[in-house]
């Protein structure tokens, strides 16, 4: 290769390593921004979720507080009466007491004047018997016996009601209703101090959501710079692969194939299709100057030391070089080739390996007639493709193999036969008036969208817009010039002296004027028009719909959820569901979201299965997880069962 090719091919393959190493030093800031992002909208989503418990808990507390506050004000009133009621009823024992020994008194004077009667009625029964004073003392006699039957009686009565009483627990209801009264206003203390920690806790709750969502924010922002930053560094290695390096590309990469794209070798010398010679010895060519391509398999650490000489050493070994046939239209620009891992060994012999990686160089072996035309007997060697490894697929269940019932997650998965796989239940929170205006993966795609609509318009309008003020600022100062020369010429008209050169001249100006701002008018109208067209096109530029479940989450960050966050689901003990590859796991109390927060009763949650290999971890690379379709997977409303510890429900 000659000092300029060689110079040429060492600008190609620089510029490209060196796109290539920055995009992935931007991938991995990309990456630590995504973690970053999750870890701040994990904690907003629990902020939220601590508050929301807070605020009820608040509310409940405020009802228990108010129906303390009610009890103590009724057992005050009650202490009170009961005291009041002591009170009256040692009065009452007193006063009783009092008529009952006055009427006792009493009774036995009666009694002591029924006894004189008696003895009364003796001597005049034996003195005077049937005689008026006997009449008169008999009927004395019968009344005063009377009298002291009555006496006797109230005194009983007397006896009986001071006996009564004595016997009121007075005392002992106000000494309950003491001990009762202390005991609600105890009570009414730790329902105040309760109520009082719970109105911190939702003050320090509140504080907390604020902190994580200026958190957020900022690794939003940190996230968008990072993803705009990659994918610019991206799409520039695309421009200079496409234009420098052929395109060269592999996609539709599997575990046992991959394809190579890249396009047709562009000649710096393009001859007629026969170029016939004016002398004798100079040589007749094909326009299309390639003989062969040759694809070249290079491991990803050497790819910066493959040759030229170390491609022409290759050609003539079959297995490790790919020769693509080349098609009858070479017009075609575009080269697409299928190649098996087992048809094509590395630059060192070897077979190609599962997880390593490797790069693709394209050899082209132009034709010696070409080369004797333009006197240089080089051929042409890529640059290294962007590296690529080859792994095993793993297969996670369908959105709509997966169900929830009683407690239970079930799903369905056909497992690749010979690869063992482990299967991982994860729970993303699904609350929408908790998870709202967080940046999510749809959400992080619709920028980018919005942003390259952004830029196709201010492509279209821009230029047009800016055009047409330029255009508008020189027609004013033609305008104003014109106006001016006008006052002027109208000034000397006016003169006696003015001749007809100066008013033949004004009404020069006066037309120039009127066509000025005919075109004037003209141009403000379009330039309204392109405006109104332009503010039309941005405003129909809508945000991607809220997906489930309305934060960042992908496989990456699916791989890297805790031991302790995530469930591994274990073959069923029925044979039948082994064949059918149905798996079952239960959820219990004891089951926590991908940010590690139990599961709230009430709360609605998206059963997510990552599928991993169960290999040992340095065969892992062999492989790539699969995570199932959270966006479309139904979420089901996590509630307590009976075997499970009484919990609130939201």
């Amino acid at each position: 290769m000659n000092s300029y090719n060689d110079n040429l091919h060492s600008s190609v393959v620089n510029t490209l390593q060196t796109l290539e190493l920055a995009e992935k030093s931007l991938k991995s800031n990309l990456d630590a921004s995504i973690f970053s992002l999750y870890y701040a909208e994990g904690a907003i989503i629990t902020a939220s979720e601590n508050l929301n418990l807070a605020n009820l808990k608040y509310k409940s507390q405020q009802n228990i507080s108010s129906q303390a506050v009610k009890n103590a004000n009724i057992a005050t009133n009650l202490a009170a009466a009961a005291t009041q009621q002591k009170n009256y009823t040692a009065q009452s024992v007193t006063n009783t007491a009092v008529s009952a020994s006055n009427i006792q008194i009493a009774s036995n004077a009666v009694v002591r004047l029924a006894s004189d009667m008696g003895s009364i009625f003796s001597i005049l029964k034996a003195a005077d018997a049937e005689g008026e004073l006997y009449l008169q003392g008999e009927t004395a006699y019968r009344l005063i016996n009377a009298t002291a039957y009555d006496a006797e009686k109230l005194s009983q009565t007397a006896m009986e009601a001071s006996t009564y009483t004595a016997e009121v627990s007075s005392s002992t209801v106000a000494d309950e209703a003491a001990v009762t009264n202390t005991a609600i206003a105890n009570l009414l203390a730790v329902t105040n101090a309760d109520f009082s920690a719970t109105a911190a806790t939702v003050t320090a709750d509140h504080a907390a959501l604020a902190a994580a969502g200026a958190t957020e924010k900022v690794a939003e922002g940190t996230l968008e710079s990072s993803n705009a930053e990659y994918f610019s560094v991206r799409s520039a290695y695309r421009l200079n692969n496409r234009e420098l390096n052929l395109n060269l590309t592999v996609a539709n990469k599997t575990s046992i194939s991959y394809d190579v794209y890249f396009n047709y070798y562009n000649a710096p010398f393009k001859p007629d299709k026969n170029h016939s010679a004016s002398e004798k010895n100079e040589t007749t060519v094909d326009s299309y100057p390639v003989q062969h391509y040759y694809i070249m398999l290079v491991k990803d650490s050497k790819k910066q030391v493959f040759t030229i000489s170390n491609a022409e050493n290759l050609v003539l070994n079959h297995k490790q070089r790919k020769l693509v046939t080349l098609p009858a239209t070479p017009a075609k620009r575009l080269i697409q080739t299928t190649i098996s891992i087992d048809d094509l060994l590395d630059s060192d012999g070897q077979p190609m390996q599962l997880g390593a990686k490797y790069a693709v160089f394209v050899f082209a072996q132009l034709k010696e007639d070409y080369k004797k035309l333009i006197n240089n007997f080089d051929d042409y060697l890529s640059a290294p493709s962007e590296s690529f490894a080859l792994t095993v697929d793993l297969v996670s269940p369908g959105h709509k193999a997966i169900g929830y019932k009683d407690g239970e997650v079930t799903f369905t998965v056909v497992e690749p036969s010979g690869v063992p796989v482990q299967h991982r239940v994860i729970y993303l929170p699904d609350n929408k008036g908790l998870i709202n205006g967080l940046l999510s993966v749809e959400g992080l795609r619709s920028i980018e969208k919005e942003v390259l609509k952004l830029e196709m318009i201010a492509d279209k309008y821009d230029p047009l817009i800016s055009n047409l003020e330029a255009q508008l600022l020189t027609l004013q100062a033609d305008m104003s010039a014109t106006s001016e020369r006008l006052d002027a010429t109208n000034e000397g008209t006016a003169a006696p002296t003015a001749d007809k050169a100066g008013a033949k001249a004004g009404s020069s100006d006066q037309k120039a004027l009127s066509n000025t701002k005919a075109e004037y008018t003209r141009l403000r109208h379009e330039l309204t028009k392109a405006r109104k067209e332009r503010d039309n096109e941005m405003k129909a530029i809508t945000p991607a719909k809220q997906e489930h479940p309305g934060f960042f989450f992908n496989t990456k960050i699916a791989e890297q959820v805790s031991f302790a966050n995530y469930t591994v689901v274990h073959p069923s003990k029925d044979k039948e569901e082994v064949k059918n590859g149905v798996f079952h796991v239960k959820i219990d109390s004891t089951v926590t979201d991908n940010f590690g927060d139990p599961l709230i009763p009430g709360y609605h949650y998206i059963p997510v299965v990552l599928t991993v290999p169960n290999v040992p971890e340095e065969d892992m690379v062999q492989y790539k997880n699969a995570l199932s379709e959270y966006a479309k997977t139904k979420p089901f409303k996590y509630e307590i069962s009976s075997s499970n510890p009484k919990s609130e429900t939201i």
